[in-house]
């Protein structure tokens, strides 16, 4: 067979590219060795089961060494794979979503008169009723007399202050000025917890409104006999000369009232769960 520069030069840049292939795929096994360096490594990594606390229980890690066994494997029990990792990013992302705004619960449409829509789907310009956007409320019920919101990590007091029992039937919803709502919700242990309690500022107050609903407008399930009227937030408000009012909220339509801090509104105390 005759040997000529046309037959070799194919040759030659075939066998150049599998000998560069051959060296990129030695490189990178070589990068990827499990066999740990001599000497000590800085203190500046952190272990995938590191990572993995972090994203799904927020637990604080410090870099530092890591020795890698070669020879031994991991306990199954504890070791969480390289798919757990990508799962616990997954719902890490989700939960953040958790930010986004809070559904209002109005699940009919009316018309310009305030007359219902049988139908409110395909009606041109879509309403509230119809696109239902938002994240829906998970309320717990903890049976201690505090509810338990999961689509904000709220913890609220079951009954309005002055209120108990199972329906919060017992007693007289309390009346209290600004000041002394703020100092009792700081002051207060309750179900347990002795710490954490706070009067809720107007955007945690307003998560409670229930849209689709009205005097009260609130879960009256989880929150029975609620005061047809408004509540005190921690927020005080910003117009020029009404630095002495703050923003309450109406639970009778979810209108958000300013108030004069020497009157009195209805409290309900929260703290983060």
């Amino acid at each position: 067979m005759k040997i000529t520069m046309k037959n070799v030069l194919p040759a030659l840049r075939f066998t150049l590219s599998i000998l560069i292939a051959t060296l990129a795929v030695a490189g990178v096994a070589y990068a990827g060795s499990l066999t740990p360096p001599s000497g000590t490594p800085a203190a500046t990594s952190y272990t995938l089961e590191d990572i993995y606390q972090k994203l799904t229980t927020n637990t604080n890690a410090t870099e530092a060494n890591h020795t890698v066994s070669t020879t031994s494997s991991p306990t199954i029990a504890t070791f969480h794979s390289l798919a757990d990792l990508y799962n616990a990013a997954v719902d890490a992302k989700a939960a953040l979503s958790s930010a986004a705004p809070l559904k209002t619960n109005q699940t009919t449409c009316w018309n310009v008169n305030g007359t219902p829509i049988a139908d409110c789907s395909g009606i041109g310009v879509e309403q509230d009723g119809a696109l239902k956007r938002g994240i829906a409320r998970t309320y717990t019920d903890n049976t201690n007399g505090t509810i338990t919101d999961g689509a904000t990590s709220l913890m609220w007091k079951k009954c309005s202050e002055g209120l108990s029992g199972a329906d919060c039937s017992t007693g007289t919803a309390t009346q209290m000025t600004w000041s002394d709502a703020l100092t009792y919700c700081a002051a207060l242990s309750y179900a347990g917890h002795t710490t954490g309690w706070h009067l809720p500022n107007i955007r945690e107050l307003l998560t409670m409104v229930d849209y689709g609903q009205a005097a009260p407008a609130i879960d009256t399930a989880k929150f029975p006999n609620t005061y047809s009227g408004s509540y005190w937030s921690a927020t005080t408000g910003q117009y020029p000369g009404y630095k002495d009012y703050a923003w309450g909220v109406n639970f009778d339509d979810g209108f958000t009232p300013y108030g004069i801090k020497s009157g009195t509104f209805r409290v309900r105390c929260v703290r983060a769960s």
